[in-house]
């Protein structure tokens, strides 16, 4: 139960990260359209969409996951040991 918590922490970083990732980017976009160089921000922000969006879903799916089911887990550990 407990590696549970301690991935679902983890979960909360790597988003937090990849935030972070995002918004930089997003302010390498913002000073590339100030030099009228908007293909190039255009691309790799397309790029950066396509590569962090999706492990930010991935993630949020599999936090919903674990929330949902902790209580389960939980009384199916504490039941078990209850009948040992």
């Amino acid at each position: 139960m407990d590696a549970l918590l301690k991935l679902r922490i983890d979960m909360v970083q790597a988003e937090i990260s990849h935030l972070l990732g995002f918004m930089f980017v997003f302010i390498f976009l913002f000073i590339h359209r100030i030099i009228n160089e908007w293909e190039l921000g255009l691309i790799i922000l397309k790029i950066n969409l396509l590569l962090n969006i999706h492990l930010i879903l991935i993630q949020q799916q599999t936090k919903r996951w674990i929330d949902r089911n902790t209580d389960k887990i939980n009384s199916y550990l504490y039941s078990d040991k209850l009948t040992r």
